[in-house]
């Protein structure tokens, strides 16, 4: 019986956020994902901030940006990795995806499992904080998607394969590991649709709900908004019923990929991620 009061918290927010940007004049607006403070909860940032963008479309008073061209421009603007947003960065973002306002926020777990969110709303021309609003959300996604199956998969396990995939250190030069972490989102931006349709069909294999899964292989992408898309495109597959199901080629390269975007991490030792 929760879900209604959750609800009305994310509804309430985003009347305080219309109201705000009515007020002055705004009438288009991107949600950024919202920072997390500290490492727990890796996508409550993104998904709270997604369930804020249903809730302002739903009341139908101000234009929201698409999360996916969000996304695009973001990632051009080499501002996915960094997570902030300066003021010149800011009008950029303005102008680029015409909107008049972006909506920024962070997130917190507190003592009593609930989620503390600030959110501000911002000028895109003076970086001016137009508003803000504040709201604890309780947690009700799952942080993980997939059942650790103790069982043989419908395709072959990862560790199964030997891996001939091109070696990134020292055999291969030194790595640039300023650019590792866009290396690296590239590599799993790659593999993204590959590997949504292989757990998806481990997943239709064994008919188990997502709320009942304890095992999270999303949680080796390190680009919280990349993550995001692929849990997108995991539920879009997992709910079609034609899905093309992955190849043992398909699967191959899968492997040989992670295994370079592991050694990416490797060599670098966390750098620019």
């Amino acid at each position: 019986m929760a879900a209604p009061a959750v609800a009305g918290e994310y509804e309430r927010v985003a009347e305080e956020l219309c109201r705000a940007a009515r007020a002055q004049g705004r009438g288009r607006v991107a949600v950024l994902p919202f920072q997390n403070v500290g490492k727990k909860n890796a996508l409550a940032g993104g998904i709270i901030s997604e369930k804020l963008v249903t809730a302002v479309m739903g009341r139908g008073e101000l234009e929201v940006v698409e999360r996916t061209l969000l996304a695009a421009v973001l990632r051009e603007q080499r501002l996915m990795h960094s997570g902030a947003v300066d003021a010149g960065s800011m009008k950029e973002l303005g102008r680029i995806l015409g909107v008049d306002a972006l909506v920024g926020g962070t997130v917190m777990e507190r003592q009593d499992g609930r989620f503390e969110v600030n959110m501000r709303l911002i000028d895109t021309q003076s970086a001016r904080i137009l508003g803000a609003a504040s709201a604890k959300v309780q947690k009700e996604w799952a942080e993980s998607f997939f059942d650790d199956f103790n069982m043989e998969p419908a395709l072959p396990s990862w560790g199964s394969f030997q891996i001939a995939g091109p070696a990134y250190g020292a055999e291969a030069g030194e790595p640039d590991c300023g650019r590792a972490a866009e290396d690296m989102d590239e590599l799993d931006r790659a593999i993204l649709d590959v590997k949504a349709r292989y757990w998806a069909g481990r997943l239709k294999d064994r008919d188990i709900e997502r709320g009942a899964l304890k095992r999270n292989p999303g949680s080796e992408i390190r680009n919280e908004l990349t993550r995001q898309e692929f849990y997108r495109v995991l539920r879009s597959h997992y709910d079609d019923p034609g899905m093309r199901r992955v190849t043992r080629g398909e699967f191959q390269r899968l492997v040989d990929t992670q295994k370079t975007i592991d050694r990416v991490a490797e060599a670098c030792g966390g750098s620019g991620v």
